[in-house]
């Protein structure tokens, strides 16, 4: 009977680090969206992009000095609010610059964090907005964790001049897995990320 037992813990220990896994997943793919306040000390304007079945929240800065404008994109479980310190020091050299939260962040609805791949299509949204609104004008992007990948993932090419990409991950899946390590530890589940993927 004891052996019996003994036999199943393998199993019921599997059992609750996958259900472990799963959790930690659903906490990292939460929506992260909240309230965003302009700083008093910093000029721009508010503005709503149209994008794929949601609209884009952004702050829009025009320095009308004819230079290109540079679109600052945030990192996961952020918001625009970040890229304030960016936008200062390009509007100091005579840049223009659009911030925007990316879906299920900040003030930008969506269902969920998908890690680049379905912000990649507000990228290319406000991309598109920035031609219109400045045309002629070369464009750039600088783009954080997930918005480096949101750039990475949207169509190429994406019809921009030059792109920085800081800290981004290498590939989704050791994004997924670094951050549910650091909730769970060793206990993380290696499979999440296929279920992610399934469900993304």
């Amino acid at each position: 009977m004891h052996g019996k037992r003994w036999i199943l813990v393998p199993f019921i220990t599997a059992a609750i680090v996958v259900a472990l896994s799963w959790w930690a997943g659903s906490k990292l793919m939460a929506p992260a969206n909240h309230v965003v306040i302009r700083p008093d000390d910093f000029n721009a304007d508010l503005v709503s992009i149209a994008g794929t079945g949601h609209d884009i929240a952004g702050w829009w800065t025009d320095t009308h000095q004819g230079l290109p404008v540079v679109l600052l994109l945030h990192a996961v479980r952020a918001d625009r609010a970040t890229m304030v310190s960016r936008a200062r020091l390009l509007q100091q050299h005579g840049f223009s610059t659009l911030q925007i939260d990316l879906q299920a962040h900040g003030e930008t609805p969506g269902a969920s964090i998908t890690f680049g791949s379905r912000e990649s299509a507000d990228v290319i949204a406000a991309v598109t907005w920035i031609k219109h609104r400045a045309p002629n004008r070369k464009v750039g992007i600088i783009g954080c964790s997930l918005g480096g990948a949101s750039a990475l993932l949207a169509p190429q090419p994406l019809g921009v001049d030059a792109i920085v990409l800081e800290i981004v991950y290498p590939r989704i899946r050791r994004a997924v897995e670094n951050r549910v390590r650091m909730r769970l530890g060793p206990l993380a589940c290696t499979e999440w990320p296929n279920t992610v993927k399934a469900r993304a």
